[in-house]
């Protein structure tokens, strides 16, 4: 691993001028172009786990105070680059040799707006540890602050100016008509015209195409581009009273100093910055083409806009109200000139017109050639959409947004503009760089998202043909001039410059949704996993292990609750967190046998669980539940909990502890009643989670569920006519995922057999579209996935005569152990969602890819003796309370009863059936294959890698046991394969 850091930290030589179209210029450095010249993988994972989340927040709140400034000039974006600059020698080798090599190394670049900007982020670095000790992996000159952010991409017919006054004389929306052959609507303009004191100002968007939103048609552009032109009130922004004020850095731009982070790991001092080629706050002005093609026709005002969480639903630009941070939309109505082939594009590799139907989801936004469609000639561009995620800092706002490479120079007004591939919605342009490179996309689902929840509606999706009238509905134009009246605007200072957008402006109404910047933790482990039957030599289990990375269990030895949750003290700031061992521990050896077996206790779990989460949990948190077993039903039954009835506020002042717990309680209680009224979705159950006093406002507070191989608690058995033993089906009454989980990632045993252990599996809702769910199958047995080492007879009882039995473990009970190479591939699996879901602002696991890289390294490479028991189910009995002497009697006993039975038919069985053994073992020794369900499902590719990363061969499944039996005789895969060859064209997925 350290070698692998050494290689990734060695500068890249190019060479000039052959290597040049890998690069582009800025100031004095050469950039790697990021399709061409990425960073080093393994630097660009800690940039992404340990650094970029953080410094997003950093730059969100460097720039708030900056209330006075156009969105151009406080505009911000950090990025990981591979740059360098020639040497002075290499300087010189080029101007007499024609060519030179640069030494391009990883460095981190803070685009700014403008010098301002600049200023006050330089001033908010020093300080930042998580930041220096990445710049100090990185070297010398490995930080640079350019001024050159990307902007919003609208057009402006002249230079942009801050409007300096409320009156508004006028206001008008057109769109462009197209008299072409192409009958496409996709890349038109749309531009809005606004007089203030007789001065005209207009500004350019392009429609992306139509979009249905509860059955109406609408055309869909950007925002940004119209709601500037609003003049709002705002208040002056609180600062520090020893920082500046945004209205005093005009002057002192010019006399910028470096920071200590910057002298530390800067450009050399002797660049100039006031020298600088300091771009332009905004994109160039709009040309006159957009005259010159088509007429411009009038459009009624839009009723629903939304930009930077501000919008409306009725058309009022004067009375503003809440809208999703992340909001960019103008939704055009009534507006529909060219029969029925709308949403279309010309793609030139294809030599075809292609109608767009759909979008694609955020997670299916793979790199590749996609389409931007434009107007004019030669559109569609074409673009490289990029693997890594990008980000605009805006406004006290990160937009998340996908970059898009580029060889054109952007055109003004191409903000709204579709991104397209294979017929496909991809995402929307938003911003764009002032010199080319790059475009920031955003996301298709984020933008439906933001309309769905802006609206209040579900249905949001493409127009398709079928929902386009073929006659041309009659349009009302707008009315060739509206006039304001100075009253029903708020009253500005005409003497300052105004920013329309200032997020401590008045907002109508609507909570404004908190971002969580902490983590707050639940470890939930599996059946009998625990201190008090660790034995010797087992390693801990999955859980635990997780647990382990987070911080140190710190155990109440004080506390008389099996189910106690005992705190973490965590590696990593800004994390809470908590560990609770498995059901079936402490209590008689009965106590232990019987609640390990059955999970009689488990409202216990559960209610210890979220009252964990209630005593710690505000919306400064997102929740992350991990469960093994039943720990994997705890957790999700705490999600139906808080699905039920929300997250009680805690209410110290006026609840004891002990009230606190009984509350709890009757909240599992609820969320346990088949009475109508105890439903998520009555209205009972929604009053009582929207009483923001007593209940916490947060729609998804889990941000992700990550569990092993979930069952349920067993009850008391109950004899069934068509099967035999049979349970309540009390462990299968949750399958579906709670609408309050982002993300559940769930790991399934594909070769356990004992017909006690059923998997509970997990389905995303209807109700929660939102909600991700990943399920896999892995290989092994239900005890392997989880790490799982246990044992009858316990190796730390509770009295003296266990005490007095466990001095003969291996003769009275035998071990059974898992295997470690299974173990490992799916804590692997468990590591790798971690990485992927949490964002870095808080790392909740410290050295997550070196961890990764170690566990990898271990599957190729397993220890000695490492690869457990197997399954043990066909001998069970082996492995019970005195299983070795009840073993050797079994095989005596079977000779004597073969020979009654000879002389007596079925005289073995009958007494059997009158003792009541035949049920108990059936119970405790019953196997059947698991059954995947559907054609579609996703199952582990062990048996397809090949060699030392072969996990097949390294666990040694195919080999037999010490019974001459196959380690792990399951065929449920096969049965797989099987089905699917035959029904894979009928069978949709579960």
């Amino acid at each position: 691993t350290t070698q692998s850091l050494r290689d990734a930290l060695t500068p890249i030589t190019v060479i000039l001028p052959k290597d040049a179209k890998k690069l582009h210029k800025s100031h004095q450095y050469y950039v790697g172009l990021l399709r061409e010249l990425p960073p080093p993988p393994l630097i660009q994972k800690r940039w992404d786990s340990t650094v970029f989340r953080s410094l997003e927040k950093v730059l969100q709140r460097a720039t708030a105070p900056l209330v006075r400034l156009t969105d151009g000039e406080v505009i911000t974006e950090p990025v990981l680059y591979l740059a360098g600059r020639p040497h002075a020698l290499d300087a010189l080798a080029s101007r007499l040799l024609g060519k030179a090599e640069v030494n391009l190394k990883s460095m981190v670049w803070i685009h700014c707006g403008s010098k301002t900007c600049r200023e006050y982020v330089r001033r908010s670095l020093d300080g930042l540890n998580f930041l220096r000790n990445f710049l100090e992996m990185l070297g010398r000159e490995s930080l640079y602050l350019s001024i050159g952010a990307p902007l919003p991409a609208s057009g402006f017919d002249r230079a942009m100016r801050l409007l300096t006054s409320a009156h508004m004389d006028s206001l008008r929306l057109e769109i462009q008509t197209k008299h072409t052959e192409d009958s496409s609507i996709c890349g038109v303009k749309v531009r809005c015209s606004v007089t203030i004191n007789g001065d005209k100002i207009m500004v350019y968007s392009t429609v992306g195409g139509l979009i249905v939103v509860k059955d109406r048609l609408y055309a869909l552009t950007s925002a940004h581009a119209f709601m500037s032109m609003i003049p709002q009130a705002f208040e002056e922004a609180i600062d520090d009273p020893g920082s500046m004020r945004a209205s005093d850095t005009y002057e002192q731009a010019g006399t910028e100093t470096l920071s200590q982070m910057e002298r530390d790991f800067g450009a050399i001092v002797e660049i100039d910055l006031c020298r600088e080629d300091l771009g332009s706050s905004e994109l160039a002005s709009h040309d006159a083409f957009n005259e010159a093609i088509g007429q411009w026709r009038g459009l009624e005002s839009p009723e629903y806009f939304a930009y930077l969480g501000r919008g409306s639903t009725t058309g009022d630009w004067t009375n503003l109200m809440t809208a999703p941070d992340t909001s960019d939309f103008v939704l055009l109505q009534d507006f529909s000139p060219y029969e029925k082939r709308l949403n279309r594009y010309y793609d030139a590799v294809q030599e075809k017109w292609l109608d767009i139907t759909s979008h694609a989801l955020t997670r299916d936004l793979h790199s590749g050639r996609v389409h931007i469609v434009g107007y004019g000639e030669n559109a569609p561009l074409t673009g490289f959409l990029l693997d890594s995620d990008g980000s605009v800092i805006l406004r006290e706002i990160v937009m998340r947004t996908k970059k898009i490479q580029v060889s054109f120079t952007t055109r003004p007004g191409i903000s709204g503009a579709w991104v397209v591939r294979e017929a496909q919605l991809l995402g929307v342009v938003y911003a764009a760089y002032p010199h080319g490179q790059y475009l920031h996309m955003i996301p298709a689902e984020t933008i439906f998202e933001d309309i769905g929840i802006f609206l209040d509606v579900t249905d949001v999706r493409v127009a398709t043909m079928t929902d386009v009238p073929i006659v041309e509905p009659v349009i009302t134009p707008h009315r060739e001039r509206v006039t304001v009246h100075s009253s029903s605007l708020p009253l500005m200072d005409s003497t300052a410059p105004i920013q329309p957008l200032a997020r401590s402006g008045t907002v109508a109404s609507g909570p404004k949704l908190k971002e969580p910047s902490k983590c707050l933790l639940v470890f939930c482990d599996g059946t009998w996993c625990g201190r008090v039957t660790k034995v010797a030599g087992a390693p801990p289990s999955n859980i635990r292990m997780l647990a382990d990375m987070v911080g140190d269990i710190q155990y109440d030895d004080t506390s008389k609750r099996p189910a106690a949750v005992h705190s973490i003290r965590p590696h990593a700031a800004n994390v809470i967190a908590g560990y609770q061992e498995g059901v079936g521990l402490d209590g008689t050896f009965l106590e232990y046998f019987w609640n390990g077996a059955t999970a009689s206790d488990i409202s216990d779990e559960c209610v210890s669980v979220y009252r964990f989460i209630v005593e710690h949990y505000t919306d400064d948190y997102e929740i992350w539940l991990f469960g093994f077993s039943r720990g994997a039903f705890t957790v999700r039954c705490v999600a139906g909990m808080i699905n039920n009835c929300g997250i009680i506020r805690r209410q110290r002042d006026t609840l004891s502890s002990e009230q606190v717990g009984r509350l709890c309680y009757e909240v599992y209680r609820t969320y346990r009643s088949s009475l109508p009224i105890d439903a998520p979705q009555s209205e009972q159950s929604k009053r009582r989670r929207h009483n923001a006093d007593k209940v916490w406002q947060v729609k998804q507070p889990i941000r992700c569920m990550s569990i092993i191989d979930t069952v349920g608690p067993l009850g008391i058995p109950r004899l069934n006519a068509g099967i035999g033993v049979d349970w309540a089906r009390f462990e299968f009454f949750d399958q579906y995922v709670s609408t309050v989980v982002q993300h559940v990632r769930h790991a399934l045993a594909l070769h356990d057999r004992l017909w006690a252990l059923q998997p509970c599996l997990a389905f995303p809702s209807e109700k929660a579209p939102n909600t991700i769910v990943e399920q896999v199958w892995f290989p092994g047995v239900h005890y392997d996935l989880g790490r799982q080492t246990f044992r009858f007879i316990r190796q730390h009882p509770t009295n003296y005569i266990e005490e007095a039995l466990g001095w003969l473990p291996d003769l009275l009970s035998r071990t059974v152990w898992p295997n470690e190479v299974l173990a490992d591939n799916v804590l692997r699996w468990i590591m790798e969602g971690v990485r992927g879901i949490n964002d870095g602002s808080t790392p909740i696991i410290l050295d997550l890819d070196i961890r990764i890289a170690d566990l990898s390294a271990r599957i190729a490479n397993p220890k000695p003796n490492s690869t457990g028991s197997g399954d043990v189910y066909g001998k069970f009995i082996e492995f019970a309370p005195a299983g070795r002497i009840l073993g050797a009697l079994q095989k005596v006993s079977g000779a004597i009863t073969w020979g009654l039975n000879r002389a007596f038919p079925k005289l073995d069985d009958n007494i059997q059936d009158f003792l009541g053994i035949r049920t108990v073992m059936n119970v405790l020794t019953t196997t059947t294959d698991r059954r995947i369900p559907g054609s579609a499902a996703d199952v582990d590719a062990y048996t397809t890698k090949k060699g030392a990363t072969s996990i097949a061969i390294n666990a040694r499944m195919g080999e037999s046991n010490e019974w001459g039996k196959v380690r792990y005789p399951s065929k449920t895969f096969e049965d797989y394969e099987l089905w699917t060859g035959v029904f894979a064209d009928y069978t949709t997925p579960l």
